[in-house]
């Protein structure tokens, strides 16, 4: 036997000597269970967020946003004229075509109270015009009430909106939120509470 073939053959035997054998160290097997457990309860806390998020009803301003970016979204998708109305016998929000083919529908089902057959809302939505400002100071105007009143709201492909404002009429409590929609994006351009 070569010189060669015997030093790689001893090469190929492992070496089963008990000084030379490598272990985890105490130290080592302690940071890896401090670890899994750092990791195991940033998982249990963020489900257990998630689980309450998910248990707790979405509020009506928020579902009135959701559906004005809807509509303003499907607008622009489908490249035709979309209206948003709110329906008055289901409580909902309804996104439709101009032929009035419902294309989305928002339910404000936790905040309908039902009493057998009979359901009662909790609250309406109205739509009003925004109307160009007149006068001096900039609020002045010749518009009634009735003359501003929607009872949808246009959104064309462009991506623009009819000026509009929409508001949420708490008939428990006599409060009305007041939220005036930017016509170009469908983003909230200010939002306030009054008491009626």
């Amino acid at each position: 036997m070569s010189k060669f073939q015997a030093r790689t053959s001893k090469q190929a035997l492992p070496d089963l000597n008990p000084s030379r054998i490598r272990a985890f160290t105490l130290i080592e097997i302690i940071l890896v269970l401090a670890l899994i457990g750092l990791l195991f309860s940033l998982f249990i806390g963020i489900s257990g967020t998630f689980a309450r998020a998910s248990k707790e009803p979405e509020p009506p301003i928020a579902i009135l946003r959701a559906a004005v970016l809807e509509a303003t979204h499907l607008a622009s998708k489908g490249k035709e004229v979309t209206h948003l109305r709110f329906d008055d016998e289901n409580g909902t929000l309804v996104i439709e075509n101009a032929a009035g083919t419902q294309l989305s529908v928002r339910e404000f089902d936790d905040f309908v109270v039902q009493d057998g057959d009979e359901r009662e809302l909790l609250f309406t939505v109205t739509f009003e015009a925004e109307t160009p400002l007149q006068g001096v100071s900039g609020d002045e105007g010749e518009w009634d009430d009735e003359d501003l009143s929607l009872r949808r709201v246009t959104f064309h492909p462009s991506g623009v909106s009819t000026p509009f404002l929409a508001r949420l009429i708490h008939h428990d409590t006599d409060k009305e939120d007041v939220l005036r929609f930017d016509p170009f994006s469908g983003y909230v351009l200010f939002e306030e509470e009054e008491e009626e």
